[in-house]
């Protein structure tokens, strides 16, 4: 792990020729991309969970996360086939509830 006090000289950016610019630009962008986090060090697997798996995360009950799965943005519905009925099973992104969790927090709610 990279120690987060490590500090790059910007300096020398002044002297990068005017068109060589976007390509740094997209080379940067590309770096922020690569993890979708901006960070070096790769992203977990995400994993899916029960409702009642993710209810223990959130500490609510899974009846609560049933009651809700159509407008909470880490639910996945999983069809399956029921004789002629396709119906669904949902789970629950352990990375989507990280990041919930993160946006309620920083709302202060």
């Amino acid at each position: 792990m990279r120690d987060i006090d490590h500090k790059f000289d910007l300096s020398s950016l002044e002297d990068l020729p005017a068109e060589l610019i976007p390509a740094a630009i997209a080379m940067l962008a590309a770096r922020l991309l690569q993890n979708g986090n901006g960070s070096s060090e790769p992203q977990s697997a995400d994993r899916l969970l029960t409702p009642k798996q993710a209810a223990g995360i959130l500490g609510t009950s899974a009846d609560w996360i049933y009651d809700r799965k159509d407008e909470l943005p880490f639910v996945v519905h999983l069809p399956f086939k029921n004789g002629d009925e396709t119906k669904s099973h949902i789970r629950c992104s352990f990375i989507g509830i990280q990041r919930w969790i993160r946006r309620k927090a920083g709302r202060g709610t």
